[in-house]
This record gives C-alpha cells, structure tokens and sequence, in this order.
C-alpha cells in the first residue's frame, strides 16, 4: 500500500500514542509501590500535661488503631487479619487497594474491594474507622 505523506505522519503518530499508552499501562500495573510517608513526631517538641497522651496517640495511630476500632487506612495486612472474616489474601488485597487507589474516605468505601461484600462490611463495620 502506498501512503501520501500526510497518512503516513498520521499512522507513525497514531501507532505511537498506542505504544506510549501500553507502556504507560505497563508501568502502573506493574510499578513497586511507594511506600507511604512516614511522620515522625518528636517526644520533646510536645510539652505539658498532654505530652505523654499525645506520644500514646501517635503510637496507637501509627499502629493503625484509633481508640478501641482500627484505621483501614493506616493499618497493616496483619492488623487487618484481625478484623473477623479477614485472611491474609484478603488483607493483602485491602492494602493493594488502598496503595492503587488512595485511602478510604468512608469506612463503606471498604465494599469495593474484591471480596468484601456486605456481609464482611456488616461484621467489621463497628471495628473499623477511616480517618
């Protein structure tokens, strides 16, 4: 087949934007995933009565725990596997999930992950928070 020149720029152009794509694809599927920030906060800056308590908070909140329910958002694939109804394959597929699409905004949010239905959500829901 023969091609005017002007064809033949729009094919070198079109079938560049469709290798660009499939390489940008590639990558994100297959890219490591960033490890999340990590904040550390410094006994001495914070004084008074509260230090102690704040110190405490920011222990429990870097442990995924907030008061007594765990912070899907922070939380760890073990801590997760301690929530009922949650295994390891499970917990996994929650922080893949939270890596690739950002943090929960709403506890419910949970349900698009692939194995948690409303059942699952129905049990965890009163131990769980996402903050």
């Amino acid at each position: 087949m023969n091609f005017t020149p002007q064809e033949s720029r729009i094919l070198i152009f079109l079938v560049a934007t469709l290798l660009l794509g499939s390489a940008v694809s590639l990558y994100r599927h297959h890219r490591p995933h960033a490890a999340p920030e990590l904040v550390e906060r410094s006994p001495e800056i914070i004084s008074g009565p509260r230090a102690a308590e704040s110190v405490a908070d920011s222990t429990a909140e870097s442990q995924g725990l907030v008061g007594e329910k765990l912070n899907i958002n922070t939380a760890t694939s073990k801590q997760l596997q301690s929530l009922p109804g949650i295994g390891p394959q499970l917990a996994e597929r929650i922080v893949a999930h939270r890596q690739a699409h950002g943090l929960f905004s709403t506890t419910h949010h949970i349900t698009e992950v692939r194995g948690i239905g409303e059942k699952t959500f129905q049990r965890i829901r009163d131990s769980i928070v996402a903050q």
